[in-house]
């Protein structure tokens, strides 16, 4: 749920971690994307948040995109190749170092 993954992430940046992506949904419960995104950027403003949902194309995406989602990518295009576009950002970044050479 978003009120969970805010809180971790700023549990990890508390202790010295911070988080090299988060992958967040638009719905989800207790606290939804777009308010975990908003919470998230107040904290951290250079956090590294990419939407994956179903509610790709709606006025719920140019809200999570106002929030500070760098990338909004569609459910619809499928686990197989957001792995690939995942995989691709972090290496482009340079996040992922050696990890996925």
């Amino acid at each position: 749920n978003g009120e969970e993954g805010y809180h971790k992430y700023r549990h990890l940046l508390e202790n010295g971690q911070r988080p090299a992506m988060v992958i967040i949904d638009i719905h989800m419960p207790l606290m939804d994307g777009i308010e975990a995104t908003k919470r998230i950027i107040d904290v951290d403003p250079s956090a590294n948040i990419i939407g994956f949902t179903a509610f790709y194309g709606t006025e719920r995406t140019k809200q999570l995109k106002a929030a500070g989602a760098k990338k909004v990518i569609p459910r619809s295009i499928g686990f197989k190749v957001f792995r690939s576009m995942i995989k691709d950002t972090l290496l482009e970044t340079g996040i992922a170092g050696p990890l996925l050479h």
